[in-house]
């Protein structure tokens, strides 16, 4: 059987084993979407981490084998902006680096034993949560738990996606550990019963919240899915607008027969320039027109008549532009000026547009603005134009988690069914759904709405499961449902312990109308959020610390040591076993070494050689 050889090919077994766990942890996803391996996709990179001489080279090469597996996650991509394709894909290959490098280095320091195989999972979810929530504000998707929500689910409520990815983490390392290191079988016994414990213990717990579900608490609403491509919305010129109104008016009305007590449309599906109130009166003082005569507001004024026709709330996404104000030159050329714009969600009851609307609090990182880099106009244009040529980033962030409220039921009961609204990339994020729903402890939203352009994915349905799948996360953490209406698809209703219960196909129009229930349930997770993964992070800060210090007792060569076998004042001490004639021993090597031992060779420079 062959045996990677580290010692004598680092760089080379360390690219093959890394193309393997790049393998494993691609398949565990979809499409594929094999997540039982998600729990052994680290164990080629353990076997790197445990055995490697040369930590940079061995980092190095996992690096390069992850870029392909990212590059496959994200090829949609490049419709979108080509330069910054590869350079997202280099990004998030240096996460493997990282793991692998500073593991190996941090076994140098402590050995093989118990710290050094503790310290993997923990390493591994601390750099997870620097990528998901510090560096460019977080790009929390691909995650190590993530496809075994199936499995893991109830986790979530208590400490997270980070927590189930912990676990995944723990339960992947010790297997290894006891595989590699062939412990007693007694050990392979406790893990086995411990494990089922677990596992028992997870059930039971998934059975109990099952049961905190309340009868009297569940609506019905109705999903609208547009399908916009993204080449038409990037220049939706208003014969298209207008074919592309009609359309969803046809597909509203026919969900509107099945009396839904809401209707939902996706992300900025609304044709016209704004929906609020004072900008829609602005554009109205102005007279001003879309080409070929048709007045700006027109768009405005049909969705009133036909929220007033069904008769039915409607929950729209669409722009808001605050303090606008509207500039005509001399030759007509029409200027809008606005104190904010923002990406909104806005409520239509009884002929009329609702003062309360949610702007999205996290813009979307290259998407909608770029980190760090937008603090600086001039040096946002740069870089749009060498990556983005055509796009602008002109929206501002929200400031309030603000809810919605629909009015449900007639005279003899009535209640108000509150709503959480995260706009696309939002509800990936844990903690701005955390903050959507729960406040001070206190719940503050039945259901999450998600309205999303997933136009952005092109063909790729991949691309649109996974963004479906850190959604499903948001619901297992909160105990809340989410409805999801998706421009393009995939647009679904997912359960609070994270299950999809429907969901329409991608690139289709179409309409879902779904029964929800609510949890009265509220999780640990809404108190303490993430604190695990931040535990983790500050715990891999200092392992890193540790880890990039000069190993204890370094062995690199041409460094003076104390020769085995000299007291403190040089005499020389007889040891049985070893030569007394100046000629080395059975216990050493000829060149000074341990010949015991797995973690000898030459350095890779910089501090990386051995100890």
């Amino acid at each position: 059987m062959l045996k990677p050889d580290l010692a004598k090919h680092p760089g080379r077994w360390s690219l093959a084993l890394g193309a393997l766990h790049a393998l494993l942890f691609w398949l565990s996803f979809p499409p594929v979407f094999a997540w039982p391996l998600a729990f052994v996709s680290l164990w080629p990179l353990l076997y790197i981490a445990w055995k490697t001489p040369r930590p940079a080279r061995s980092g190095l090469m996992v690096g390069i084998a992850a870029l392909p597996m990212w590059l496959a996650h994200h090829w949609w991509m490049i419709d979108v902006t080509a330069a910054g394709f590869p350079v997202l894909g280099v990004y998030l290959s240096l996460y493997a680096f990282l793991f692998v490098w500073v593991a190996a280095r941090w076994r140098r320091r402590v050995g093989d034993g118990r710290a050094f195989w503790l310290a993997l999972p923990v390493l591994w979810i601390g750099l997870e949560v620097l990528r998901g929530a510090v560096v460019w504000h977080g790009y929390p998707w691909y995650l190590l738990g993530h496809p075994t929500i199936d499995f893991t689910h109830p986790v979530a409520p208590l400490l997270g996606a980070y927590g189930a990815s912990l676990l995944v983490a723990i339960f992947g390392v010790r297997a290894f550990e006891v595989l590699a290191t062939r412990e007693h079988r007694t050990r392979r016994t406790v893990l086995s019963a411990v494990g089922g414990a677990l596992i028992i213990g997870l059930l039971l717990m998934a059975q109990s919240l099952r049961n905190t579900i309340s009868a009297d608490m569940f609506a019905t609403i109705a999903v609208v899915q547009t399908n916009v491509p993204q080449s038409n919305r990037s220049a939706w010129e208003i014969d298209q607008k207008i074919e592309d109104f009609r359309n969803f008016a046809e597909l509203t009305r026919g969900a509107a027969v099945q009396s839904p007590d809401l209707i939902v449309w996706p992300e900025t599906m609304f044709p016209g320039l704004a929906l609020n109130a004072q900008a829609v009166q602005a554009e109205r003082d102005a007279g001003i027109v879309f080409p070929g005569g048709l007045e700006t507001t027109a768009f405005h004024d049909e969705l009133l008549r036909l929220q007033s026709e069904i008769g039915i709330p409607m929950l729209v996404g669409a722009i808001a532009r605050d303090g606008l104000s509207i500039d005509i030159d001399d030759q007509g050329r029409v200027n809008l000026e606005a104190d904010a714009t923002f990406n909104s969600a806005f409520l239509i009851e009884n002929g009329a547009v609702a003062d309360a609307r949610y702007d999205k609090m996290h813009l979307t990182p290259f998407g909608e603005y770029m980190p760090y880099i937008s603090w600086s106009d001039w040096l946002e244009g740069k870089f749009l134009a060498l990556g983005a040529a055509g796009m602008s980033f002109d929206l501002d962030a929200g400031r309030s988690p603000q809810p919605l409220m629909v009015h449900l039921g007639g005279a003899d009961y009535a209640w108000s069914l509150r709503i959480a609204t995260p706009i696309c990339f939002e509800a990936t994020m844990p903690g701005v759904c955390r903050r959507l729903v729960f406040r001070d402890g206190v719940r503050t939203a039945h259901v999450m709405i998600n309205l999303t352009n997933d136009g952005w994915f092109g063909s790729s349905v991949a691309g649109r499961r996974n963004h479906e799948l850190a959604a499903r996360w948001r619901s297992a953490e909160l105990q809340t449902p989410m409805v999801r209406a998706a421009n393009t698809g995939i647009s679904s209703v997912i359960s609070p312990d994270g299950r999809v219960e429907s969901r329409l196909s991608a690139n289709t129009a179409g309409a879902l109308t779904h029964v929800v229930h609510f949890f009265r349930y509220q999780p640990l997770y809404a108190d303490i959020g993430d604190l695990v993964g931040w535990l983790c992070l500050a715990a891999t800060g200092l392992i890193c610390f540790a880890a990039v210090l000069k190993p204890r007792n370094p062995r690199t060569p041409g460094r003076s040591e104390r020769t085995v076998g000299q007291d403190d004042a040089g005499s020389s001490i007889l040891v049985p076993g070893a030569s007394h004639s100046g000629k080395p021993g059975k216990g050493a090597s000829d060149d000074g070494h341990d010949s015991g031992g797995t973690d000898g060779g030459g350095g890779d420079g910089g501090g990386d050689g051995g100890g």
